[in-house]
């Protein structure tokens, strides 16, 4: 065979072997750790959510629940380049916010392994060994306004104009008030029947009847969680190499990085070293 025979029978090297060592791809312990973190995500996402480090509570089955953050829309309360109303309404909520309804089920999708990393060319740089993602709603405040208010419109107004004084905006609860800046309460001798609030702002007056949180599919936080599996860990250098450069080609928004590995085969300051950076660890067959 010639030479130049050879050197064209010989395989290039990929991007990332170029980069580190992947030896471990080929070990069959190595897809164990995978395989692990695949039933994982179908019975114990418990285990994987502590990890990534997600607020949640655990039913007696095993079933994971979680609120994401809230989602307050007070867009409709916007009138004109007046935001008067919506700073009212969040005032009322900082001392009057309702409780959580029970959380509902976190959502996991069903995994990918072996999901290609894509360089700026589009050409494949790496893989990670495994890739899922987590839904988890996010409570939406429900505002109850009502028309009819319980008092007619002159003697509210009447009302209205001296506590707030005449033609100002303000904010009335049972047996307190805001005005103008909206920001601290202070005392009134009157009550209000049936509602929470009463609010006057430039445009007009809105009654608050009742704040609850709802659901709705399409508000939620989805996380992305890569996984990258290791058998052993020589060095936090060579393994944060690695990770760097999937993240530089993986949007980062709501992103989630996870390395998982035996606790015994990694360096003992590794998981310190991984969080300082942004990455979590899971030790393989923990709780």
């Amino acid at each position: 065979m010639s030479v130049l025979s050879c050197r064209m029978s010989k395989a290039t090297p990929t991007y990332q072997q170029r980069l580190f060592s992947d030896e471990q791809l080929g070990l069959r312990s190595h897809d164990e750790i995978v395989r692990w973190v695949d039933q994982r995500t179908k019975f114990g996402i418990g285990t994987l959510l502590r990890a990534l480090q997600v607020p949640h509570v655990e039913d007696e089955d095993g079933a994971c629940r979680a609120w994401g953050s809230d989602y307050i829309d007070l867009d409709d309360f916007q009138y004109s380049d007046d935001r008067s109303a919506c700073r009212m309404i969040r005032l009322l909520l900082r001392d009057t916010k309702p409780k959580y309804p029970r959380a509902p089920k976190v959502i996991v999708n069903p995994p990918k392994w072996e999901l290609p990393v894509r360089g700026p060319r589009g050409g494949v740089i790496g893989f990670f060994d495994l890739a899922f993602s987590v839904k988890i709603f996010q409570p939406c405040l429900d505002i109850k306004t009502v028309n009819e208010l319980p008092i007619t419109k002159d003697s509210l107004t009447d009302r209205l104009d001296k506590l707030f004084g005449k033609y100002s905006s303000g904010i009335w609860a049972d047996h307190r008030i805001a005005v103008e800046d909206y920001k601290e309460w202070s005392q009134c001798p009157y009550e209000i029947s049936d509602l929470l609030a009463i609010i006057r702002h430039r445009y007009g007056t809105i009654g608050i009847k009742d704040f609850s949180w709802g659901q709705y599919d399409s508000l939620a936080e989805t996380h992305d969680v890569y996984v990258e599996a290791k058998t052993e860990v020589r060095s936090a250098g060579e393994l944060l190499r690695q990770m760097n450069l999937y993240r530089a080609h993986t949007p980062s928004r709501g992103n989630k990085f996870l390395v998982v590995a035996p606790r015994d085969k990694v360096p003992t300051e590794l998981e310190e070293i991984l969080n300082e950076q942004g990455i979590y660890f899971l030790a393989y067959q923990s709780n």
